[in-house]
């Protein structure tokens, strides 16, 4: 069980500078795994007792054992997502039908993902993509693939579809155009790249709305979200659960054209017209 599954598992039960603890030993577990319980506390405001006691409530023996767990979780993070990827198709290989097992894992994987959308959510994501005056999308490293699809997937479909790319001046220019009447999609995965979460914080404060798709409810951008949408995973790759994310994206793209079917029909006959014209001489 990951620090992930562990934190969910007692959250409940925690008292609310307890909970801030959790957060951070999720967010910064390099920090957490070389400092002491006091730094941490220092960090976050609270008393050192309140450190000690969050890991108690999460069934550590205290402190020093936290931070060993922590310091082996982080060595298991330095594998890749291609290593995890890898890992995982390793014993299927030699198995007779490879393929049809290992889409099989992926159909699983969509299935139990299908499984975790709550119906408001997915109706008040779909409503916000369709009334939006402004898209904003955002994805780095593995999870840049979906975001580039539904960048592009969008862009056919309506106006105003911008995607944020790494360079300072890009995030620095888009954060300044940020405001209510507009939505960040934002992808965050493992590794939990710092950019993005910033991005979303910013966008937050703005009064953006902001659909995360991640890989666990108490992810970090989960606590900058309106909205957020756990995609199920077998192990820390996020190329291994890409087919899940591509199905769920396509999925949220066709709730939002159904907002107003009429007007989407009209949009993609457009495109149609003007592809034609270059693909073919009249």
């Amino acid at each position: 069980m990951g620090i992930q599954e562990i934190i969910k598992s007692h959250y409940y039960k925690l008292s609310k500078g307890q909970r801030r603890v959790a957060t951070f030993f999720l967010e910064k577990p390099e920090y957490v795994s070389m400092h002491t319980a006091a730094e941490v506390g220092k960090c976050l405001g609270v008393s050192e007792t309140t450190v000690i006691r969050c890991c108690y409530s999460l069934s550590f023996d205290g402190y020093n054992q936290l931070q060993k767990f922590l310091k082996e979780h982080l060595i298991g993070l330095n594998k890749s997502s291609l290593g995890e990827f890898l890992s995982a198709k390793q014993p299927l290989i030699n198995r007779a039908r490879f393929y049809e097992q290992t889409m099989s894992q992926d159909a699983e994987l969509i299935n139990e993902t299908s499984k975790n959308i709550l119906q408001s959510s997915f109706s008040k994501a779909t409503k916000l993509l369709h009334n939006a005056e402004v898209i904003y999308i955002i994805g780095f490293r593995s999870s840049f693939i979906p975001a580039q699809w539904l960048y592009f997937t969008l862009n056919l479909l309506r106006p105003n579809v911008k995607m944020i790319h790494t360079e300072i001046n890009d995030l620095f220019r888009s954060t300044t155009d940020l405001n209510e009447n507009a939505v960040l999609l934002a992808f965050s995965f493992h590794r939990y790249w710092e950019e993005t979460i910033n991005f979303a914080e910013i966008s937050s404060k703005k009064g953006a709305r902001i659909i995360a798709i991640t890989d666990s409810d108490f992810s970090p951008i989960t606590r900058f979200s309106t909205i957020h949408f756990k995609i199920s995973q077998k192990s820390q790759s996020t190329i291994d659960a890409m087919p899940a994310i591509i199905s769920f994206i396509n999925t949220l793209v066709a709730g939002m054209t159904a907002q107003f079917p009429e007007y989407y029909e009209e949009q993609i006959r457009k495109y149609d017209e003007i592809e034609g014209k270059f693909l073919f001489k009249q």
